[in-house]
């Protein structure tokens, strides 16, 4: 049951990945804010989800920065998720960085 559990989870963060990637278009008209925002430090035992929790704290730190409507991964630019893992058995930590950009566009 706990396999079943784990695959269903792996396999919903791929979509979503790959949903995300196919997202990843920025308008030419969104407004940018100059400055680059690093989020927290993420950590986890599975990368594709270390990346999405490292995206969700890239988010929180653009929010309290510039507000909400500058939060949306999809429509930031200069964006990168930078991932390592620690020894072999050791945990993925991921940060991402991006510059915000206006979601309304």
């Amino acid at each position: 049951m706990a396999f079943k559990n784990f695959a269903f989870a792996a396999a919903a963060a791929v979509a979503l990945f790959g949903a995300a990637a196919i997202l990843d278009a920025t308008p030419a008209s969104a407004r940018c804010r100059g400055s680059i925002v690093r989020g927290e430090m993420a950590h986890g035992p599975l990368q594709t989800l270390t990346e999405i929790s490292a995206r969700s704290k890239w988010r929180s730190a653009v929010r309290a920065r510039y507000g909400s409507t500058y939060t949306r991964w999809a429509v930031a630019t200069d964006k990168n998720v930078d991932c390592k893992k620690g020894e072999p058995g050791r945990r993925w930590h991921c940060r991402a960085v991006a510059r915000p950009c206006d979601g309304r566009g």
